[in-house]
């Protein structure tokens, strides 16, 4: 699986979960930059989103990514 599949796989699970306008906003420019040894790297376009993104949706996230590896 690419760094691309294996990101659009994340964000569809999480994406009925958020807000269409949310949704959009944090996750529109991001993508995953590095998959090594089970760590998984997100690029975000500024340290603002990193914060907000990581805050508010890093639990969705690691959910949907767990969902992933095991599918």
């Amino acid at each position: 699986m690419t760094n691309r599949e294996l990101w659009t796989d994340v964000l569809n699970r999480v994406k009925p979960t958020i807000q269409k306008a949310h949704f959009i906003t944090w996750f529109k420019d991001t993508a995953v930059v590095k998959n090594e040894a089970g760590v998984v790297t997100v690029g975000v376009p500024t340290m603002f989103a990193k914060g907000w993104i990581s805050a508010k949706y890093n639990v969705k996230l690691l959910q949907a990514m767990q969902e992933v590896d095991a599918a």
